[in-house]
């Protein structure tokens, strides 16, 4: 299956301003670590259960700062749950729509390019309908220090 989807996530986070680099210690737990998310996505799908069609979908997610860093690399974890939204196709004649949804969980690297982006790498594990490996890449802008934009 191959899907494709565009995503803008609107962040707003607790995260501390900054901590040493290359500290590989995880910091004690706190509320301020933790970062909430969701967001829209379009989503593309070809070849899944002989359905090719768009849909809008939806997600939330929460995140966490695990305080350890690799030079300027943050490590943080997230997991939430994603609707990708519903799609059609027909088959003989017959209109068949399928859904994909369910919870994910991945390990995140982050690295500030500068005051207000972030280049973002993510590898874990989709538990929905589309069982599987999970990765991606992108950009968070953040126009403020607690709000936050990725896509």
């Amino acid at each position: 299956m191959i899907r494709m989807t565009l995503a803008l996530f609107l962040y707003l986070t607790y995260l501390p301003a900054a901590t040493a680099a290359n500290q590989l210690k995880p910091t004690p737990f706190s509320v301020h670590n933790m970062h909430f998310a969701g967001g829209l996505a379009y989503n593309s799908v070809s070849s899944y259960k002989k359905i090719s069609d768009d849909a809008i979908g939806h997600q939330f997610s929460l995140g966490y700062d695990l305080g350890i860093r690799f030079d300027q690399l943050h490590l943080l974890v997230e997991a939430g749950y994603l609707n990708a939204g519903e799609f059609s196709d027909h088959v003989a004649g017959l209109r068949r729509k399928e859904r994909i949804r369910g919870p994910w969980a991945s390990a995140l690297l982050s690295y500030p390019a500068n005051h207000y982006l972030d280049v973002l790498v993510r590898l874990g594990f989709d538990g929905g309908d589309d069982r599987g490996v999970l990765f991606g890449g992108g950009v968070g802008y953040w126009p403020q220090k607690n709000l936050g934009i990725r896509g």
